[in-house]
């Protein structure tokens, strides 16, 4: 910490005396370097199912497109539900062998 104080201390004293001084980065995989030593941004593309507006939280959860996949969900539930009824309901009349 104290070698981050000590840093910061002299980049304030050169700023304030009109010198700006550039810190040294290194490019990683998140941070990339122009020919000049400058940090230039990245765009990311995010996959359909994951894009949407990012949050200040860091959550990009849309509930309009959760909500559209949740009616989805339930009307495919509701669907297969009766599908299931009729087929128990056949297996009932075959092993009985009455219909009701």
């Amino acid at each position: 910490i104290a070698e981050f104080q000590a840093e910061l201390q002299l980049s304030i004293e050169e700023r304030n005396a009109g010198r700006l001084r550039h810190l040294p980065f290194q490019a990683t995989d998140r941070i990339s370097l122009s020919p000049d030593g400058l940090v230039r941004p990245q765009t990311v593309e995010l996959p359909a199912d994951q894009a949407g507006t990012l949050r200040h939280d860091g959550n990009n959860v849309s509930i309009d497109h959760e909500m559209v996949k949740l009616s989805a969900n339930a009307m495919m539930h509701g669907m297969m539900v009766q599908v299931l009824a009729r087929e128990y309901a056949m297996l009932n009349i075959a092993v009985t062998e009455r219909i009701t």
